[in-house]
């Protein structure tokens, strides 16, 4: 279980802005560089031959335009939007001033800082946003930190160069080798950062811990970028968006080492491993088979707040934790802990309360079971009846996400569910019950609610 002290705190905060690019057309550097070569004690790829200096001259960028992260965010109906950052693999010392030209006629943002890799999450003043307009921009930071760039157009490109900073790693999926990464790894022992980015996820980790756990654990970074965006895009499957609906801003995986007391957590712009929890994002092994914590914490950014209800908070996310889970192949969380005992012994008590519920696999336990009797297409239905819901229609209260909710469930399953819904505590209220019964769906009379992943109950189909 993830610790997330003052998560419902954190909630409450501020909304933010994020930026994707796949890695075909994604940023695209070319390098005039100056600065003595450094004695290199391996072979460097041919890759690399042209990334081997220090400071940096010149560098030009064509940033793609992906789109506004804030309308993704409110037109999916979530709470957390996704990463602003497009790396550029340059970092800025503090007070280093960094000139950018940017060509043509329309304004782009850039960043200095990492949020989470350089401050906590409560100081994410401490990341520096500019506003860039055409021509020649100066920007510095008094903290320093890596350069971004967020292109909020729908399509295109807009193209920039930068003088000043430092080179750092910047591994990018079908560019480059796990060779080149060791390669990089020598040719930076002091960088700033390491960053890796495949087509849907952005890596953040210090240097140390790359060392540590990816290279020590022979891990391919291609393989490992491959497994993290198919992760990725098994959640965008839960959400019910195609690769030509999703927000293709960046998933990032953040290394924190600033905010104390936590272990894993989620929140505007990233998902932050603290201290030695980055190991679950950068060993592929443990991705595959350990990586509960990062398939939570990306669940996390694709949590619509509409059914969001009273304590759902850590429940709702894991119906992407466990379809990651299944579609590596793993046994099911809820069979391995035994958690479904612990389900049948709640609902055979009297006047259940499913809002009381203290145990948060328990309660995903209710959740998982429509997936179960329903099939890996409700979900997908449930999200986009509430994405395509007016925001009139949108409930305000806790009372009122939970009603609407046994609603939409019913129709995305075309079953009457209040029987099942009832059986779990939800208590419907008589206004409920009549819109269910009003959709003239058949009556449940299945006991789904004795489903199990390797006993699953199917609902009955006719009236």
């Amino acid at each position: 279980m993830m610790k997330r002290r003052q998560k419902q705190k954190t909630r409450k905060l501020v909304m933010a802005t994020a930026l994707f690019s796949m890695f075909v057309t994604g940023i695209t550097p070319s390098l005039e560089v100056f600065a003595e070569e450094q004695t290199q004690q391996q072979k460097v790829s041919n890759v690399l031959k042209n990334e081997k200096s220090v400071e940096v001259k010149n560098r030009k960028f064509a940033v793609p335009g992906k789109g506004d992260v804030d309308k993704f965010q409110n037109s999916e109906r979530r709470n957390w939007q996704f990463s602003p950052y497009e790396p550029t693999g340059i970092y800025a010392r503090p007070n280093e001033q960094i000139i950018i030209r940017v060509a043509g006629n329309q304004k782009i943002e850039a960043y200095i800082g990492t949020f989470s890799y350089d401050a906590s999450w409560e100081e994410d003043s401490k990341i520096k946003p500019f506003t860039l307009k055409p021509g020649r921009n100066t920007i510095q930071s008094p903290n320093g930190g890596m350069i971004y760039f967020y292109n909020k157009r729908q399509g295109g490109t807009i193209k920039t160069i930068t003088t000043g900073g430092t080179a750092t790693p910047l591994y990018e999926l079908g560019k480059h080798t796990k060779q080149d990464l060791i390669d990089m790894l020598n040719q930076y022992p002091n960088a700033h950062t390491v960053e890796l980015k495949g087509e849907r996820v952005l890596i953040t980790a210090s240097p140390a811990r790359v060392k540590k756990y990816l290279i020590g654990s022979n891990t391919d970074p291609t393989q490992l970028l491959k497994k993290l965006d198919e992760a990725t895009r098994i959640q965008d499957k839960v959400a019910g968006l195609s690769e030509g609906q999703v927000d293709k801003h960046y998933i990032h995986y953040v290394e924190d080492n600033n905010t104390l007391g936590y272990y894993m957590y989620a929140y505007n712009y990233r998902t932050a491993y603290v201290g030695d929890a980055i190991q679950y994002v950068l060993d592929i092994n443990k991705f595959i088979n350990e990586g509960w914590g990062p398939w939570h914490e990306a669940g996390h950014m694709r949590q619509q707040s509409p059914w969001e209800f009273h304590n759902m908070t850590e429940v709702q996310n894991n119906i992407c934790s466990l379809a990651v889970q299944k579609a590596f192949g793993q046994p099911s969380r809820l069979e391995r802990e035994g958690v479904y005992p612990k389900v049948f012994q709640y609902l055979e008590q009297q006047n259940k309360n499913y809002d009381e519920i203290s145990n948060v696999f328990v309660k995903v336990a209710m959740l998982w079971q429509l997936n179960l009797a329903y099939g890996e297409e409700f979900y997908p239905k449930l999200h986009q009846s509430y994405r395509d819901m007016s925001d009139r229609m949108l409930p305000e209260n806790n009372e009122d996400k939970k009603q609407l909710f046994m609603i939409e469930a019913s129709k995305a399953a075309q079953q009457n569910l209040i029987p099942f819904f009832e059986k779990w505590g939800l208590r419907p209220n008589n206004d409920t019950i009549q819109k269910v019964e009003a959709l003239g769906y058949p009556n449940l009379t299945a006991e789904i609610w004795k489903s199990t992943d390797s006993n699953p109950i199917k609902p009955n189909t006719s009236s």
